[in-house]
């Protein structure tokens, strides 16, 4: 069920399970569908929909119609939001992140990461200068984090605003987390993170960023284990950090 190209049954699913959602991020949609955003959580959403409408009213949908009406009330959602692509992908206004033989001496290095529970979080930011020397780092507690990939998304918001608000105008920032990454770099919309992406987006890609020069970079988790390290350090201690306004 969906017009995806990879095979997937909404019916196989005992839960709006994280790697599902994660994984949907990377599926491609097939035409005439008409759309690059993200389709899993609207079809997921809508079944609940025609089962309450069964429970309550009494009134039942076939599948196909539950997938017509997902697919619909998505291109609805679109259109109320036009400063998002549509049809078209925007090109991503900055490329991905030069080899660190290729980075400027002026531009300051950030590798960010998050810690994450049921309940709270930790995001984390370190600070570097081209040749890797440690300038400066911050660990930040937050509660009510929905999940891991919103914390991520919330460390990247943190560190450009922290970056901004000392006066860094170069900045190569980089994380672990390639679906974000990649959302960030091609400016698509995850449903979830539609309010701290579009923060992001303004900080890093406006004619009103802070910034000379922005970009980001997905490297892999063993490349990015002091962010990591200081991130679960901060969990397991359960420190609150006043973030002072950067979030």
């Amino acid at each position: 069920m969906g017009p995806w190209t990879n095979a997937f049954s909404i019916t196989a699913e005992t839960s709006f399970s994280k790697p599902s959602l994660c994984a949907s991020y990377l599926w491609k949609i097939l035409p005439p569908v008409g759309t690059v955003r993200n389709l899993f959580p609207w079809i997921c959403w809508h079944p609940w929909i025609s089962r309450n409408k069964l429970l309550l009213d009494n009134r039942s949908s076939a599948p196909r119609d539950v997938l017509l009406q997902s697919i619909c009330a998505m291109k609805e959602w679109e259109a109320a939001n036009p400063n998002r692509p549509t049809a078209t992908p925007i090109p991503p206004l900055i490329s991905r992140l030069p080899r660190p033989s290729m980075i400027s001496t002026f531009t300051t290095v950030c590798h960010t990461d998050a810690s994450w529970k049921p309940g709270s979080a930790v995001l984390a930011w370190i600070f570097s200068d081209h040749a890797g020397t440690e300038s400066s780092h911050k660990a930040i507690s937050l509660n009510h984090v929905s999940s891991l990939l919103m914390a991520e998304a919330l460390a990247i918001r943190g560190a450009l605003m922290h970056a901004a608000s000392i006066k860094i105008t170069h900045i190569c920032l980089r994380s672990d987390s390639q679906v974000l990454i990649q959302a960030i770099c091609q400016r698509k919309l995850i449903m979830e993170l539609y309010g701290v992406l579009s923060d992001i987006d303004s900080l890093s890609f406006s004619a009103v960023s802070p910034f000379v020069s922005c970009c980001f970079d997905f490297i892999p988790r063993t490349k990015n284990g002091h962010a990591d390290q200081l991130a679960k350090a901060q969990l397991e201690l359960s420190l609150v950090t006043p973030f002072n306004g950067l979030l």
